[in-house]
């Protein structure tokens, strides 16, 4: 749940909820309006946390990542994708 919009807590006790201030996160790091990105990661990562379910393949999350956020412009224009230690080729913003 994005909690930087809705400052409730959930009272019931038959779901996991997970407090993300995405919209926050999304501002600070000049991806506004991608904070819907950041609560699926979220998602993505609690789910396969214990490996019971796939909620999708990690490639196929990054592609759609890849394809939502748009591409730098000014001074970062030139940078490539990263990579990450858990899936290579995966986008890595650092800042």
């Amino acid at each position: 749940m994005d909690s930087s919009l809705i400052d409730k807590k959930v009272e019931r006790d038959d779901v996991t909820v997970y407090y993300v201030p995405s919209t926050s996160l999304a501002d600070e790091n000049g991806v506004s309006g991608l904070s819907n990105m950041i609560l699926i990661g979220k998602l993505f990562k609690e789910v396969l946390s214990d490996g019971d379910y796939q909620f999708c393949d990690a490639d196929i999350l990054d592609q759609a990542v890849q394809k939502c956020i748009p591409r730098p412009q000014g001074p970062d224009a030139g940078l490539q994708p990263q990579g990450h230690p858990d899936r290579p080729g995966a986008v890595n913003r650092t800042t």
